[in-house]
């Protein structure tokens, strides 16, 4: 396999994991349950763009914020798998502080698009991505998430029909595995 699709595929399903779009369907359910169908998928499509709006913020810019506060790499990997284990943990013990914290909110927009889309996991891994696979790879990636995304998010009653709460929380917690392991690596790498 070329070496630049294995780039590809792999940014792809970091991103994919960090998102954790199958393991947030119960939280857009909550989220959106009170909506017609129409302001539902007006509100996913507003806070797809909202949550591309910081990844292309995050993609162009988050090395140079990095460098601006004389944070190495290796330094931020070690701080980003910190993160990403606790939220990997998070996940597997199937904490549910968000979803808690979603019936509050009279607006879905915020934590749909930030922090459920868009949110530390993903510009942890967003960033480290672009400095181990370059932009491009990293914006492709990008994409296809934010399009994978959408797709789920405006189908989410059928998802959570399909998948149940108990098939997306073992997903999650699948992820949630897999999120620890990569932080991990991170921290490993960083050091």
């Amino acid at each position: 396999m070329d070496l630049t699709l294995l780039n590809l595929i792999q940014a792809t399903l970091l991103l994919f994991i960090a998102m954790d779009t199958i393991g947030n369907i119960p939280v857009f359910v909550v989220l959106t349950r009170k909506m017609p169908k129409s302001k539902r998928k007006k509100n996913v499509t507003t806070a797809l763009l909202i949550a591309s709006g910081l990844l292309i913020l995050f993609l162009l810019f988050g090395n140079y914020v990095l460098k601006f506060f004389s944070i190495g790499i290796d330094d931020f990997k070690i701080a980003g798998g910190v993160v990403l284990g606790i939220l990997g943990l998070r996940l597997v013990m199937n904490l549910r502080m968000l979803e808690e914290r979603a019936e509050k909110y009279q607006n879905a927009l915020v934590p749909m698009a930030t922090p459920l889309v868009t949110g530390p996991a993903t510009i942890t891994t967003l960033i480290i991505n672009t400095s181990s696979y370059g932009l491009l790879i990293s914006a492709i990636a990008a994409a296809a998430n934010l399009l994978f995304t959408w797709i789920v998010l405006r189908r989410t009653d059928y998802f959570f029909r399909l998948l149940g709460r108990q098939g997306a929380d073992v997903l999650s917690k699948i992820f949630g595995l897999i999120l620890v392991a990569i932080a991990i690596g991170y921290i490993r790498g960083g050091i």
